[in-house]
């Protein structure tokens, strides 16, 4: 996990997992009482859902636990090669934690799905996406990845901020709602 500044510098940075979550608390200099451009990279593992016959990544892109606002949050995710763009699925909900709120964009491109807020997100208020494709685009896990976490695999890299930690099951949260790896994202607080 990397915290840049908005001239994307390093800043010191430490990572906890205080319950099913992961909290990041990076040092921002002059900071106090002030807004800042922070850009967060990191990985998460076993990010995938296979459903039965799509998989599926459900990424809660900035988590609702910030009690601060974030002025704009962005997504972007890379579909696997060879998925056609008609066959790609994608849905995002802003607001509070169940929220329906559509207060985002979406753009697409050739193996690519982006999303950005179209409004700020007040405090303990985020961005999640859904977006799947059908199932034979990425590897399966090994039989023995699988009995370790069935419904759940990792292709690449993903991201998300109120994800579960390494070895999370996600499979009850997501299979149902929709029929890559990705980039970073940038809150903007």
């Amino acid at each position: 996990m990397h915290v840049f500044d908005e001239a994307m510098r390093p800043l010191p940075a430490e990572v906890s997992y205080p319950g099913p979550y992961a909290r990041i608390e990076a040092s921002v200099p002059g900071a106090s009482n002030a807004t800042r451009t922070l850009t967060i990279f990191y990985r998460v593992r076993q990010g995938l859902v296979a459903g039965d016959d799509a998989d599926e990544l459900d990424w809660n892109v900035t988590g609702e636990e910030w009690d601060v606002p974030i002025g704009v949050a962005e997504a972007f995710v890379t579909v696997p090669r060879g998925v056609p763009g008609d066959l790609v699925r994608a849905v995002a909900h802003t607001g509070p934690s169940g929220g329906g709120g559509s207060d985002y964009t979406e753009e697409r491109g050739d193996h690519f799905v982006a999303f950005r807020t179209t409004h700020p997100l007040g405090p303990r208020q985020g961005l999640a996406i859904v977006i799947g494709w059908p199932r034979g685009y990425v590897a399966r896990p090994s039989s023995w990845q699988e009995t370790r976490s069935p419904s759940c695999w990792c292709s690449g890299s993903a991201g998300r901020t109120g994800a579960p930690r390494r070895g999370g099951n996600r499979s009850s949260q997501s299979t149902s709602r929709l029929r890559g790896s990705s980039r970073p994202r940038r809150a903007r607080s």
